[in-house]
């Protein structure tokens, strides 16, 4: 099935790529979503801490993934796509993975749940390509976890 194009939503259609980051000195993870729907297009970033953290990059990754799975839902969209540059974000979420990890373990269950609601779809892109909107994500990921620029997230 071929993804749609941004431009052209149909209303019960979104598009987000999602992406994470990690502040080695703060130990703060970051995420960013760049999201499209019939509306337009938002973007949104934020930060995690704790336990999690010792996960770096693949926190903010994660949570990317579930925060853009629960605006949808929240949304009324029954078909998300989600590009992605880390593989985990579709393995965990379809099982193709084992979950071993509390991290893990918990995403999956996650998004096995949102599937009841969300018919979803992974696209893999290549990391640090100058692919538009996953180079856009990690900015904003980069943001969240008070990197470049962006103020200094309070853990």
């Amino acid at each position: 099935m071929k993804p749609p194009a941004v431009d052209a939503l149909p209303e019960n259609t979104a598009v987000a790529y999602v992406d994470g980051s990690y502040n080695v000195k703060t130990r703060i993870f970051g995420y960013g979503i760049v999201y499209f729907s019939a509306a337009g297009k938002e973007t949104f970033s934020g930060h995690g801490s704790g336990p999690y953290a010792r996960h770096r990059n693949v926190a903010g990754e994660v949570l990317a993934a579930m925060q853009v799975m629960k605006l949808a839902k929240a949304r009324g969209i029954e078909e998300l796509w989600i590009y992605h540059d880390y593989a985990g974000v579709r393995h965990w979420a379809l099982g193709e993975w084992k979950a071993k990890l509390p991290m893990t373990q918990q995403y999956k269950a996650y998004a096995e749940k949102m599937q009841e609601a969300l018919h979803l779809h992974f696209v893999k892109v290549a990391a640090h390509t100058g692919e538009t909107y996953n180079e856009e994500a990690d900015q904003l990921a980069k943001k969240g976890a008070g990197l470049k620029g962006g103020a200094v997230p309070k853990a």
